[in-house]
């Protein structure tokens, strides 16, 4: 067994507590993706999230032990560290100002005993004193080197604190552990066993509907066995394993496909014919393009969470969707016009596909022929010309399409190769609904002012909303971000026509009038803005958002002076340390 991080710093810039090692946890290990960025704004991925109780020595030789909430999990840390959230549970002999010229800081509860120590160390880190490694491992040595620099300060978002909340929350309140093995044993998962009923995950009242039709299921399941009459599989020879597979992975067996989707009767030939051909037409129109580098896509691109299965019943994450084009050359003899592009529509950016794929959303837009018969080659045709526009050419169970040219500015890299499965992905139609639902409300109604704005400063809006934590897909989050930029390009053209006239006035009051109350403190942050350098501005920015924030976490007031310039004093060490780190 590898040893574990010794190592524990100390650091109050941080907004969360961080382990490297999977055995400081305790049984509330819960796995949860989530994200952080370092003091440089580079984002980084922890894995998971849980509570720790670290073995700490005492001064007076006695072991005690501090408790740690809602550490993250991130193996590619230089070490471990606790951040701010310790003044949670804990306080620090001087609060936020503690004396930086003391060579050990103590750690007191809340009637002021000592709980833990910690000493200065290599680079100025203050390490905890720690009293030995948790049960079952050993602890390695320090890997902090006075001749490195380390990224120790890393910030965890407010909003995804907030989800992990949400989820620990909604994942307590519907299934119990019977029904969670049922789940896993028959359908892989319940976003899977939803997906098939046409029900969201996330809706609580179709959560509760999916429930509900599951325990009728187990009841039956449990009836059938007690019977031992079990015909779930009579009817087996009707479909082909590939449908077979796919029955079992979206419905449970061929009975159930039968009799409780399609209200059929096993017993009856013509309606489990007809169940044959429910199920293939399932099978191709669940099918969706898929591409895997951002590169591929148009302008229309929106980042997206969405999730698919692939034809081996695997659930895979994608991110994004947009549209493509590929770009065809013919050769002779084909038309003259011998560059064109096929276009594909709604195609999911996944970065864990095994390759590219286009599947039979093609055929809105494109005939294909022949699609059935096993000739080496298929024709791409126009519906409006029947012209050929691109072709496929056959490998193993698929075919792979000849195109020209990359997307600008890529290079290329290895085929991805054909597995002798057919490589089809299934996006549920619950999940093109809730996109489609996402963007019904989306109108694009700046005005050219503000698109002009926007550009020159952000690049484009959906950027700028990203930067406020706002969603461009939300009515009341997109008309808050437009408030913002209000006040922001008010501010600025006020500044410019000071410089233009000599004038001194404060123009920027005229311009708050009409914000509504809740945005006060954004606008009022620009003013606050003022009191801090540029190079402070930009280090509270990658770190805590923009100024209200930062100004929160430590209690400072916005508006009252002499607080901002305590609040400028506060930032010479936390600078210092990113510095120092580099």
């Amino acid at each position: 067994m590898s040893p574990v991080c010794p190592t524990w710093v100390f650091n109050p810039t941080s907004t969360a507590h961080v382990a490297c090692d999977r055995h400081w946890f305790g049984d509330d290990y819960t796995p949860f993706k989530t994200w952080l960025t370092d003091s440089r704004g580079v984002k980084l991925e922890a894995i998971v999230v849980g509570n720790i109780m670290l073995p700490v020595d005492l001064l007076n030789g006695k072991r005690g032990e501090i408790f740690l909430r809602n550490v993250l999990h991130f193996p590619d840390a230089a070490c471990n560290s606790i951040g701010h959230p310790i003044y949670t549970d804990y306080n620090i002999d001087g609060g936020g100002g503690m004396n930086f010229a003391n060579d050990v800081q103590i750690l007191r509860d809340d009637r002021g005993r000592p709980s833990a120590y910690f000493e200065r160390g290599p680079k100025f880190f203050y390490i905890l004193k720690l009293g030995g490694p948790p049960h079952g491992a050993r602890l390695g040595p320090c890997p902090l080197d006075e001749g490195k620099g380390y990224m120790i300060s890393l910030y965890w978002p407010e909003s995804e604190r907030m989800r992990f909340e949400a989820s620990k929350a909604q994942a307590r309140a519907f299934l119990n552990d019977p029904e969670r093995a049922w789940l896993k044993e028959h359908w892989g998962n319940e976003f899977k066993f939803l997906a098939a009923y046409e029900l969201s995950i996330y809706k609580d009242e179709e959560r509760e509907e999916g429930r509900a039709i599951m325990r009728t299921m187990m009841a039956k399941e449990k009836e059938s066995r007690e019977n031992a009459d079990d015909d779930s599989h009579l009817i087996d020879h009707y479909f082909s394993d590939d449908e077979l597979e796919e029955i079992e992975l979206q419905f449970g067996n061929s009975k159930i496909f039968v009799e409780e989707e399609l209200g059929f009767s096993i017993y009856n030939d013509e309606h489990c014919r007809a169940a044959k051909r429910n199920i293939r037409e399932f099978l191709e129109k669940t099918g969706r393009n898929v591409a895997r580098d951002r590169a591929w896509f148009k302008n229309d691109y929106v980042p997206y969470r969405t999730q698919y299965t692939n034809s081996q019943g695997e659930e895979l994450e994608a991110i994004g969707i947009g549209t493509v084009a590929i770009t065809i050359e013919w050769p002779w003899p084909w038309p003259d016009d011998d560059r064109t592009e096929v276009i594909l529509k709604n195609v999911l950016r996944s970065p864990g596909a095994a390759y590219n794929i286009i599947g039979y959303p093609i055929t809105e837009d494109y005939s294909i022929d022949p699609i059935e018969v096993p000739w080496d080659i298929w024709r791409l045709r126009q519906y409006r010309n029947g012209s050929p526009i691109a072709r496929f050419r056959q490998e193993g169970n698929g075919a792979r399409l000849n195109f020209s040219e990359l997307p600008r500015g890529t290079l290329p890299g290895p085929h991805g190769l054909l597995s002798d499965k057919v490589p089809a992905v299934y996006w549920p139609k619950i999940e093109r609904d809730r996109f489609l639902e996402s963007r019904s409300d989306f109108v694009d109604d700046l005005c050219a002012s503000e698109r002009a704005w926007l550009r020159e400063h952000w690049g484009d809006e959906f950027r700028f909303l990203l930067k406020h934590e706002l969603n461009m897909y939300d009515k009341d989050e997109r008309r808050e971000g437009r408030v913002i930029m209000g006040v922001a390009m008010a501010e600025e053209s006020m500044q410019r026509r000071k410089r233009q006239e000599g004038g001194h006035e404060n123009s920027i009051d005229g311009s708050q009038q009409h914000i509504p109350e809740e945005l006060r403190d954004r606008a009022n942050t620009l003013l606050a803005n003022r009191h801090f350098s540029d190079a402070e501005r930009e280090w509270i920015n990658v770190r805590y958002g923009d100024l209200k924030t930062f100004l929160d976490w430590f209690r400072y007031k916005l508006y009252e002076l002499d607080q901002l310039e305590e609040a400028k004093k506060h930032l010479q060490w936390p600078m210092w340390i990113g510095k120092v780190e580099i």
